[in-house]
């Protein structure tokens, strides 16, 4: 009997090791069910995210690629665009807006017959600048009217230096705020040191205003107004008269 019972007994210990052993076994499991849980839940919310982001997208796609076929007949005229822009930025500036508007049709004219791709409705203003620099520069008292915007563009986008009449004194407000961090004080030339200020501001790299230019130059500043500088080395040089200066590239 004893050796029965030392028997059954050990059965019985064997067995409640393997059913504790169970037991570890089934808290690991419950333990990876929750785990698995939190991140189906997970899963579920970023599916659900991400079902509503693509719904929300999906009307994008129509305006996405309508722009992309715009963009690509843009890329195809560009050429014929840039040669409009520059033929009118080269040759339209000393004329009124009408004479312009002639000057224009007659660019477009030729680059039509020249079979080169362009922009029909091409507008000179908006494919030179963007709606923000234009309001930024009314802001800044530019007059709003197309004419205004033309000469704006021309003035900031031009290589030569702008002469600009301006009875009303509107293009001089605008330049003024405009340039306020890298202008000098505007030079008068009735002011007997005029070529001295401008030779300064040449060194300096800073923006000058001419007021109330006669139809002569101080001779010795051929160089400056023709930007005829020599490069030496890293650095720019003018001659002005018998001495040279330095040409800053902000000038």
């Amino acid at each position: 009997m004893e050796a029965q019972l030392v028997e059954l007994e050990n059965k019985y210990n064997a067995m409640m090791a393997e059913v504790e052993a169970l037991e570890g076994e089934l808290a690991n499991i419950v333990r990876m069910m929750e785990d698995f849980k939190k991140k189906l839940q997970t899963l579920s919310v970023k599916i659900d995210r991400g079902e509503q982001l693509v719904s929300g997208l999906s009307g994008e796609k129509i305006r996405w690629n309508a722009t992309q076929h715009q963009l690509e007949d843009a890329f195809e005229k560009l050429v014929g665009d840039c040669l409009v822009a520059s033929s009118f930025l080269c040759f339209v500036g000393p004329y009124p807006s009408d004479y312009r508007i002639e000057i224009g049709k007659q660019i477009l004219k030729f680059v039509k017959e020249s079979k080169i791709l362009y922009t029909p409705t091409f507008n000179f203003s908006k494919f030179m600048t963007t709606d923000a620099q234009v309001r930024e520069w009314q802001l800044k008292e530019l007059p709003t009217d197309d004419f205004s915007t033309e000469n704006a563009v021309l003035i900031t986008k031009s290589n030569k230096w702008c002469t600009n009449i301006d009875p009303q004194g509107q293009c001089g407000r605008w330049l003024k705020a405009k340039l306020k961090k890298t202008m000098a004080k505007p030079i008068d030339f009735k002011d007997k040191d005029y070529p001295a200020k401008i030779e300064k501001a040449c060194v300096k790299g800073q923006t000058v205003i001419l007021q109330d230019i006669g139809e002569e130059l101080d001779p010795t500043l051929v160089n400056i107004i023709a930007k005829a500088y020599i490069q030496i080395g890293r650095k720019k040089k003018v001659m002005v008269g018998d001495r040279e200066l330095d040409w800053n590239s902000k000038f």
